[in-house]
């Protein structure tokens, strides 16, 4: 991404609670446009 954007990034993986500790640092961030958060669902299926 600092090939697209020309900005460096810094990653802080931030796990626990299901996902909601990151979420929480997120929305809690400065609204400066500087944080994007992305997140990965896992639902188990029963298919049978």
């Amino acid at each position: 991404m600092p090939g697209i954007t020309g900005r460096s990034f810094v990653v802080e993986n931030r796990s626990g609670s299901g996902g909601n500790v990151g979420t929480e640092t997120i929305v809690r961030a400065t609204p400066d446009g500087n944080t994007i958060g992305l997140a990965s669902v896992f639902l188990p299926l029963d298919c049978g």
